[in-house]
């Protein structure tokens, strides 16, 4: 695992201790992987947002050995990381000659800085997934997903992600079962429910930097069991329908309709999370009419029924 001042703790220690759980799947007298931390100077690295501080190599204690698998630490202030010359220089040089490459969250940029994953898939924290499309263009984003691979790359979104890409890696090692029983002990999904879906990233992000977009905005949140076709909304604003649908689809950065989908399906997610109400009547309260329109958008973004999306994440 590469490390750096400033780097996620969690970043580091989730996919290394999944990694080194598989030691009690079975009885062996040693691990399957051996772990170790690098940083550029080795020593103690301070790690965020606690400070937790962590004893590691130095990157030229690895110059002559043969690393399996080399895992790559996000950070909060990226960009940062991304102009020491000397860990993307490093990168560049010993990459190439690992079985496999892999990031964690912010990760991702590191390895996007050093080459490695030009021309490929990759994802990362859903709130850095447009940076990381905007900065690399070669690369193709995909924001939606826990985990991305990508022939030996691996990428992962943000944070715990990284327990779950572990998981992928002792999958693809050692086999279903061994996996499922990591899982197990330490009380994850092998496979995270919603199709490997970053359920934040569903939320729309773009801000009305119009009075009139903007009202309609928080009008929509008010009234999601109306119609809320892009003819009443428009109406709403004094505009035409193809007019306001250009200035909305230019400030939120969607289509009225997929804003008003997504917002309904927040707001289903949340009765589901929070309440004992029947799927039909949150269908109803939120927009959504009847059950079944509600279910297939439930499948279409998130892979998981309603009734599924409940039973796993109900308070």
């Amino acid at each position: 695992m590469l490390a750096y001042d400033g780097a996620n703790a969690l970043d580091i220690v989730g996919p290394l201790d999944v990694l080194s759980g598989s030691i009690f799947t079975r009885d062996v007298s040693l691990p399957d992987y051996l772990v170790e931390i690098a940083s550029p100077e080795g020593g103690l690295v301070c790690t965020s947002p606690g400070g937790l501080k962590l004893e590691t190599k130095p990157l030229t204690d690895f110059a002559t050995r043969a690393i399996d698998t080399l895992m790559v630490a996000g950070c909060e202030n990226i960009a940062l990381a991304q102009r020491d010359t000397h860990l993307i220089d490093w990168l560049k040089q010993t990459a190439p000659h690992c079985r496999r490459t892999a990031s964690v969250c912010t990760g991702a940029f590191l390895l996007a800085e050093a080459g490695i994953l030009n021309a490929r898939r990759a994802t990362t924290h859903w709130k850095w997934a447009d940076t990381l499309a905007t900065q690399y263009p070669a690369i193709q984003v995909e924001p939606d997903r826990i985990y991305v691979k990508d022939d030996h790359i691996f990428t992962s979104a943000g944070i715990t992600a990284g327990m779950d890409l572990a998981l992928a890696l002792i999958e693809e090692d050692l086999g279903v079962d061994v996996a499922m029983q990591v899982a197990r002990n330490w009380v994850m999904f092998l496979k995270r429910p919603g199709g490997q879906s970053q359920f934040s990233a569903l939320i729309p992000n773009g801000e009305a930097s119009s009075d009139a977009i903007a009202h309609t905005v928080t009008w929509i949140h008010d009234h999601l069991d109306t119609n809320l076709s892009v003819e009443v909304l428009a109406a709403k604003c004094k505009m035409s329908a193809r007019n306001f649908a250009r200035r909305f689809h230019k400030e939120i950065g969607v289509t009225p309709g997929k804003y008003v989908e997504s917002i309904r399906l927040q707001a289903a997610r949340s009765h589901l999370e929070t309440t004992g109400s029947t799927i039909a009547a949150i269908a109803d309260v939120t927009g959504f009419t009847n059950s079944e329109r509600m279910r297939r958008v439930f499948l279409r973004h998130l892979n998981i029924s309603p009734q599924d999306y409940r039973t796993r994440f109900r308070y």
